[in-house]
């Protein structure tokens, strides 16, 4: 026997033992499909939302990560926050439909994340470049970096007003122009909703 004959039968043993093992561990149907819809790539994929921001996407990926590396210093830091300051946060996030789904706690995480990355990658330059005098600017850029999310934040809530100016007085029309043709309120926003 070839090399090549040893790793086929190999394979197809280990591909037979996939499928019985698929079949017999749950004899429900639904699920029998569901797996080998995976196992064979027939699911459509569903995409994922799209980052409001790639950098800030970038930054929370890699505050998550430390959050879990830093537990003990996350939930210091957590806890020396004010409630009306987290109050205040929440009901910005809120507003702004929660951007990389993270509270008040995560959002502040992640700028002070942001400002500890801001400032490495300062700190990197002026090492490499051996000129001390970029320290500066890498406390300059951790201010930067800790107040980078909040205007994120506020461009994201800018937008919303905007999009709501531009879009509310046609919805008004058509809400009057419902009512005026009889229909209940509850069913004047249905259609709007439908259209």
């Amino acid at each position: 026997m070839d090399l090549i004959d040893l790793i086929l039968i190999y394979a197809l043993g280990f591909l037979f033992f996939v499928l019985v093992a698929l079949f017999f561990h749950n004899k429900k149907k639904e699920n029998i499909q569901k797996k080998l819809a995976l196992l064979f790539d027939e699911t459509k994929k569903e995409k994922k939302p799209k980052s409001p921001h790639l950098i800030l996407g970038i930054f929370v990926i890699f505050a998550r990560v430390l959050a879990k590396v830093l537990s003990g210093f996350y939930k210091k830091m957590t806890r020396s926050i004010s409630m009306e300051t987290m109050a205040k946060t929440e009901i910005r996030l809120q507003l702004a439909n929660y951007p990389f789904m993270l509270d008040a706690h995560g959002w502040h995480w992640l700028k002070i994340t942001s400002a500890f990355i801001f400032f490495l990658v300062m700190f990197m330059i002026s090492a490499g470049n051996e000129q001390w005098k970029y320290m500066i600017y890498a406390v300059l850029l951790t201010g930067l970096g800790y107040y980078y999310p909040d205007y994120f934040l506020n461009t994201l809530l800018d937008k919303r007003k905007n999009k709501i100016s531009r879009e509310l007085p046609d919805a008004m029309d058509f809400l009057s122009l419902c009512l005026a043709a009889g229909m209940n309120f509850q069913l004047a926003i249905e259609e709007y909703i439908k259209r």
